[in-house]
C-alpha cells in the first residue's frame, strides 16, 4: 500500500496542492495555537501552513516520499513541524496531549476505520478539538477525487458513532467545489465533523482501546454496523442540505487598556494623566450551502484625563457596522452585496496647544457619517485569511447631520445640505496573517473612486493592526489607521491674514489623515 503513495507522491510536483485545506483552516482560525496532531499528513500542506499560524505541529504518513517531501518543505518555509513515516494503526498517540487533531481525507479500511478515528481522538486532552473532513457517499457521483469503495466514504451517524466521547460542534454533509492540486480538483461531496474532547484522557483512551479488547475482537464481526450498512447503500445523489446544516460562527473580543502616571515635584518634569480606551470587534459568519453572510461590528472609545490642567481629550472614536451576503459562483468567488456604515460617538474639538478648542466644532455623530451601498464580486482565501471585494457598483453616501458643520460645507457637503451622494467603484482587502509565535498582523484597505466627479481622486481607508497575544488575558496592540478623502478640508497651516484683517488664504485642503495608538492591556475572547 506504502509503495502505491510512495509512486503518486513522486509523480507529482503536488499531489493535493500547496495551500492548507479550507475547511481545517477556518476551524483552526476559530481556535487559540497549540500541538496539532496531524494524521496522514501527505506532503504537509496542512502542516507548514498551521505553523505559520503559530501551531506546535506534529505529523505523520506511511510514504516515505510524502515525508521526506513535508519535512523539506517545512525546511524551505522556515517553520519546524515534526513529521516521520508510521502507519495509520501504528502511530503512538499520546493521549491527552493535543489541543487538536485534524483529520483531513484521512479514509481508512472499514474493519480499521472506528479504531482509527478513536485511538485519534485519544490524543485530544479535555477541551480539545478534533476536526474531520472526509468525501460522502454521494462522491460517487462525482470524478474529484477520493475512495471508489463505498464502505470508505463518511456519513454524518458513523463519525457521531465513531467519536461518540465527543461533543458534537459541527457534524454535516454539503456539496463542495475542490481545488486541491491534480487529484482533488471539481465538484465534491464532502462529511465534515468537529468535536470537543470534554472526557479525561483516560476515559478517552478507553473508549479508544475497547474496540480491540478480547471481548471485541471476534473475528466473525461485521465490518459495518446495520446504521452504516443501510446509510451506505443509498443511491451516491447529492441531496439538499437538511435544515439543520448551517454553518454559525461568531467570535468576538473585547479589549480594555488603561493606564496612570502621577508626579509630584519630579525634576526630570512630567505630566500626570489617566487614559482608558475600550475596543470591542465582533464578526458573525453564516454559511449555508452556496450562499453565505458575513457580518461585523467595531466599536472604540478612548479617554485621556489631564487633571493638572483640567484638560479631557478624546485618543478614538469609531463605530462601523458592515454586512455582507453572497452567493458562491466559484470555488472562492462570491457574488456579493455589501453595506457598510461609518461614524463615531462624541464631538471631536481642534487642540490648540494642545487642548481642545471647544468653541469650534469639528465632528459628532453622524457628523459625519458615511454609508456604502456595493454590489460586486468578493474573493474568500480562507487559509490566508484573506478577502477581496471589488465592486462596480457602489452608492456612497456623506452625512452631516449639524447644521453648522452642513452651513461650512463641511465633509464635502454643499453648504447647507445635509447630505452628499456619490456613485463610484469600490474595493475592499482584508487580510490577517501571523508574524511569529503569539504575533499577528491584520490590514485592511478601502478604494473609492466617484466616477461622476473626478474619479482621479480615489478616497483612501486604510487600517492595520499588529497584536502580541501574552497570554489569554493579555495583549498589546499597535494601530495605525490613514484616511484620506479629498472632499475633507483640513487646516495645513496658519491663515495668511491681509493688512485689513482679510483671510487671504486660508491654508485649508485636502490631506493625509493619520492616527497611531499603542496600547496594552486587558484582553477577553467573546
Amino acid at each position: 500500500m506504502h509503495s502505491i503513495w510512495d509512486e503518486r507522491y513522486a509523480s507529482h510536483e503536488t499531489v493535493y496542492g500547496k495551500e492548507i485545506n479550507v475547511f481545517l483552516g477556518q476551524t483552526l482560525s476559530t481556535l487559540p495555537a497549540g500541538r496539532l496532531l496531524l494524521p496522514c499528513e501527505g506532503e504537509g500542506r496542512n502542516a507548514i501552513a498551521a505553523a505559520r499560524q503559530g501551531w506546535e505541529v506534529a505529523a505523520f504518513d506511511g510514504s516515505a516520499v510524502a515525508v521526506e517531501k513535508t519535512l523539506r518543505a517545512a525546511e524551505e518555509a522556515g517553520v519546524a513541524v515534526r513529521c516521520v513515516q508510521a502507519d495509520a494503526m501504528e502511530y503512538p498517540v499520546a493521549p491527552g496531549h493535543y489541543d487538536a487533531v485534524g483529520l483531513v481525507f484521512a479514509h481508512m479500511p472499514p474493519a480499521l476505520r472506528r479504531g482509527f478515528h478513536r485511538r485519534m481522538a485519544s490524543g485530544l486532552r479535555p477541551g480539545g478539538t478534533l476536526i474531520l473532513e472526509g468525501f460522502g457517499p454521494g462522491q460517487l457521483a462525482f470524478t474529484s477525487g477520493g475512495p471508489r469503495e463505498l464502505g470508505m466514504l463518511f456519513t454524518e451517524e458513523m463519525l457521531r458513532d465513531d467519536f461518540a466521547g465527543l461533543e458534537v460542534v459541527q457534524c454535516e454533509t454539503r456539496e463542495v467545489v475542490l481545488d486541491e492540486g491534480p487529484f482533488h480538483q471539481g465538484r465534491a461531496q464532502v462529511t465534515r465533523f468537529v468535536g470537543r474532547a470534554l472526557l479525561g484522557s483516560a476515559l478517552l483512551l478507553a473508549a479508544c482501546l475497547a474496540p480491540f479488547s478480547p471481548a471485541a475482537a471476534q473475528p466473525d464481526s461485521p465490518k459495518l454496523s446495520a446504521a452504516e450498512e443501510n446509510a451506505l447503500r443509498q443511491p451516491p445523489v447529492v441531496q439538499p442540505l437538511p435544515a439543520d446544516s448551517v454553518r454559525w460562527v461568531h467570535r468576538g473580543k473585547l479589549d480594555i487598556q488603561f493606564s496612570q502616571a502621577h508626579f509630584n515635584q519630579w525634576a526630570a518634569g512630567g505630566q500626570s494623566n489617566v487614559s482608558l480606551l475600550t475596543k470591542l470587534d465582533q464578526f458573525w459568519e453564516y454559511d449555508r450551502g452556496r450562499n453565505g453572510w458575513d457580518s461585523e461590528l467595531h466599536l472604540a472609545f478612548g479617554l485621556q484625563n489631564r487633571p493638572d490642567e483640567s484638560v479631557l481629550l478624546k485618543t478614538d472614536d469609531r463605530i462601523e457596522i458592515s454586512t455582507k451576503w453572497g452567493h458562491r459562483a466559484t470555488a472562492n468567488g462570491f457574488l456579493t452585496v455589501l453595506a457598510n456604515f461609518r461614524s463615531q460617538f462624541a464631538p471631536g474639538y481642534p487642540l490648540v496647544n494642545g487642548v481642545p478648542n471647544r468653541d469650534v466644532l469639528q465632528s459628532r455623530w453622524m457628523a459625519p457619517g458615511y454609508g456604502v451601498l456595493a454590489a460586486g464580486m468578493d474573493y474568500k482565501d480562507a487559509p490566508r485569511q484573506l478577502t477581496v471585494f471589488v465592486a462596480p457598483l457602489t452608492y456612497k453616501t456623506t452625512w452631516v447631520l449639524d447644521s453648522t458643520l452642513s452651513a461650512a460645507g463641511a465633509f464635502g457637503v454643499t453648504p447647507g445640505a445635509r447630505s452628499r451622494h456619490e456613485v463610484g467603484g469600490y474595493m475592499r482587502l482584508a487580510w490577517t496573517t501571523p508574524v511569529w509565535k503569539n504575533l499577528q498582523y491584520g490590514t485592511r484597505l478601502d478604494l473609492f473612486s466617484n466616477y461622476m466627479q473626478t474619479p482621479e481622486n480615489i478616497d483612501v481607508f486604510s487600517d492595520h493592526t499588529l497584536t502580541m497575544k501574552v497570554n489569554d488575558f493579555l495583549s498589546t496592540t499597535l494601530n495605525a489607521t490613514f484616511l484620506y478623502d479629498h472632499d475633507v478640508a483640513l487646516q495645513k497651516g496658519e491663515p495668511v491674514v491681509g493688512p485689513e484683517g482679510q483671510i487671504l488664504d486660508p491654508r485649508m485642503g485636502p490631506g493625509l489623515q493619520f492616527r497611531e495608538i499603542l496600547s496594552v492591556g486587558f484582553s477577553l475572547a467573546l
